[in-house]
């Protein structure tokens, strides 16, 4: 009776010994899974955050060259051969004794030409057969 007990405590703890052995394998892969999904969201984020920094850095280049276009025309500004020009091409001024030439382009460049529908290969031979 005595050893029918034991192996019946026996039994019991490798039951529970495969019962918790079952319960922590499941919590490791869950913290597994939990950890791995985390590190992929991290890595994705980390992604867009580095592509974002890139356009921004590209859109301060951008901003510094225009920065400095414009403090060369500040510095022109004080130029009189600037200022001279200028004037000439916005406000169409004129040297005294000056003549102004003004060329103007036909007609014919100024208005739109129709331009010429794509037509398929199919449509061409029809034309060409509906002309007999």
């Amino acid at each position: 009776m005595i050893t029918k007990k034991r192996k019946l405590k026996k039994r019991k703890r490798r039951f529970t010994n495969i019962l918790i052995s079952i319960f922590l394998a499941i919590f490791l892969i869950g913290f597994l899974y939990i950890l791995v999904s985390s590190n992929f969201k991290l890595r994705k984020r980390r992604a867009e955050i580095i592509k974002r920094i890139e356009s921004i850095q590209k859109e301060i280049q951008r901003l510094e060259k225009e920065n400095q276009a414009f403090q060369a025309k500040i510095f022109q500004k004080d130029n009189p051969e600037f200022l001279e020009k200028e004037a000439r091409e916005r406000f169409n001024l004129k040297k005294p004794g000056e003549e102004v030439v003004v060329i103007v382009e036909p007609e014919e460049a100024l208005s739109p030409q129709p331009k010429e529908e794509k037509r398929s290969f199919w449509q061409k031979m029809f034309d060409f057969f509906s002309r007999f």
